[in-house]
């Protein structure tokens, strides 16, 4: 078996949060060439338009769905129109999130005088981002017997490699949820 089939997502449809970014858009490329058809939502319109115009050029299904991560209405109505178009959802891809300046610590911010508001954004952005998506598009694979998602951290969540407390603070939360989540969605949906 050749590995392109062997790893073949061929029918099947993906949903990148943060596709407009440098990470998700190149994700969601890499969905497409392997044969799904790919959702590509971010804040950005024009971005969302060129990385789905990138993806139809080889051949592949694109869509682009402006949307913030953390607007259920917003998340709620890509969804649908992802439905509506191909049928369901397959892949869930959470690579939307970020940093602020105001949130890192520097020479003239320390940790003792950065604000609760930058933390609150940051982990806001990475963390709530995360959840938000995987609820509102996890519901339809709960709905369809089948799914995968994917979260994407960082390895500042393990590490304190910089001064990005809120970052970091953020991604390591995404992973203590990851690992609440496969579980949580092993006990309530796996075949026993």
């Amino acid at each position: 078996m050749s590995v392109e089939r062997l790893f073949s997502l061929q029918g099947k449809v993906a949903i990148v949060t943060g596709g407009t970014g440098v990470l998700g858009s190149a994700l969601a490329r890499g969905l497409a060439s392997a044969g799904a058809r790919v959702g590509i939502l971010g804040r950005r319109a024009a971005q969302a338009a060129l990385v789905a115009e990138a993806i139809t050029a080889t051949g592949s299904a694109a869509m682009p769905l402006v949307t913030d991560v953390l607007d259920r209405a917003q998340l709620e109505a890509a969804r649908e129109l992802i439905v509506e178009a191909w049928g369901g959802i397959d892949i869930v891809v959470n690579a939307a999130g970020g940093n602020r300046a105001a949130a890192t610590v520097n020479d003239d911010l320390t940790f003792f005088n950065l604000t609760t508001d930058a933390l609150e954004d940051v982990v806001r952005l990475n963390l709530h981002g995360t959840i938000l998506p995987t609820q509102v598009f996890g519901a339809a694979m709960v709905q369809r017997g089948s799914g995968s998602i994917i979260n994407i951290s960082s390895m500042a969540a393990q590490k304190p490699l910089t001064r990005v407390i809120g970052y970091g603070a953020a991604k390591a939360a995404v992973d203590n949820y990851t690992r609440w989540l496969a579980t949580e969605l092993a006990r309530k949906y796996s075949p026993t």
